[in-house]
């Protein structure tokens, strides 16, 4: 049975008998959302803007509102004492980007000459790194896949590097979607106590192409 979900206008307010242990770990979502992506993507060709630097692929979590307020996986329910329950509403929301570096690049960046060449960027590789974030109701550590880049194919998206003159390098803009959490537990009509609890979730990811200026 799904849980009653009662929304007001500055809340969304959850009741269910159990208190949701929800860890969601960025970097096995994406290395699970890469499985929607062919062997590889052709990366945009935009123009570079005033900083050098250009978008070449986003990519859009459909159902990151599913994966942040939907049911938690039960093996992260911790079951409440016989009689006992919970009220659990979302206070807060907050949206947060960050920016990791691929691993695979040269210290300097990429540099082709003749007609340019291009480079692999897997999403979902790359040894899991921590990001310490400052949320509104304190900070927070998460940790997620910074990416990996290639010369030779690791699936993910192919970036083409023009031959300009400068090196090239590569790097992830994860948004992700931050709640603050209310847990209010009861024995009958008795109140016990309030815990919180901060989930998250990956909303978009945009890999950014730029000119590595020394």
């Amino acid at each position: 049975m799904g849980r009653k979900v009662m929304q007001t206008k500055n809340s969304r307010t959850y009741k269910k008998g159990g208190v949701i242990m929800r860890k969601i770990i960025a970097f096995l979502l994406s290395v699970v959302m890469i499985s929607t992506i062919s062997a590889y993507s052709f990366a945009a060709e935009s123009p570079y803007d005033e900083n050098g630097s250009r978008v070449v692929y986003s990519w859009e979590n459909p159902n990151w509102e599913e994966e942040l307020y939907g049911d938690a996986n039960t093996d992260n329910i911790v079951q409440p004492r016989y009689g006992e329950r919970e009220e659990i509403t979302v206070v807060a929301t907050e949206e947060k980007m960050f920016y990791t570096d691929p691993e695979g690049q040269p210290e300097e960046g990429f540099r082709f000459s003749g007609s340019g060449g291009a480079i692999f960027i897997n999403l979902g590789g790359g040894s899991p790194v921590e990001v310490s974030l400052s949320l509104g109701w304190g900070p927070i550590s998460i940790s997620v896949a910074p990416g990996e880049a290639s010369e030779s194919s690791v699936g993910g998206i192919l970036v083409n590097i023009p031959s300009d003159g400068y090196y090239h390098k590569v790097k992830l803009m994860y948004t992700c979607v931050f709640t603050r959490t209310r847990i209010d537990q009861y024995r009958g009509t008795e109140y016990l106590g309030t815990a919180y609890r901060t989930d998250y979730t990956v909303k978009k990811i945009d890999a950014i192409e730029y000119r590595v200026v020394w």
